[in-house]
C-alpha cells in the first residue's frame, strides 16, 4: 500500500466506491495501472455484476458518471500478437 494512498487522492470519491465494492462482496478493490480505472475481484459472475453496480451507484451518488465492464480473469497470461 505504498502508491495507493497517493493515487487514490486523484480519483474522486475513491474511498466511497471502494467501500461500496467491498460491502457488495468484492474480494478486493483497487486502482488499475496508473488510473483512472478501478477494479475489483468477485467469487462469481452474479457477485461481479452486483459489485459493479454498487461501484457505479457510489460514483453516481457523488455526482460522477462511470462505465462498468465485467469480464473473466485472463488465465493464460500475456501472449505475443503477430
Amino acid at each position: 500500500m505504498i502508491a495507493e494512498p497517493k493515487r487514490a487522492a486523484l480519483i474522486p470519491c475513491y474511498n466511497e466506491v471502494r467501500d461500496a465494492a467491498l460491502k457488495a462482496g468484492a474480494i478486493n478493490c483497487n486502482i488499475s495501472g496508473s488510473g483512472p480505472t478501478m477494479f475489483s475481484f468477485a467469487k462469481s459472475k452474479p457477485y461481479a455484476g452486483k459489485i459493479a453496480e454498487a461501484m457505479k451507484s457510489a460514483f453516481k451518488k457523488n455526482g460522477y458518471k462511470s462505465q462498468i465492464y465485467v469480464s473473466r480473469i485472463n488465465s493464460k497470461g500475456p501472449v505475443v500478437l503477430k
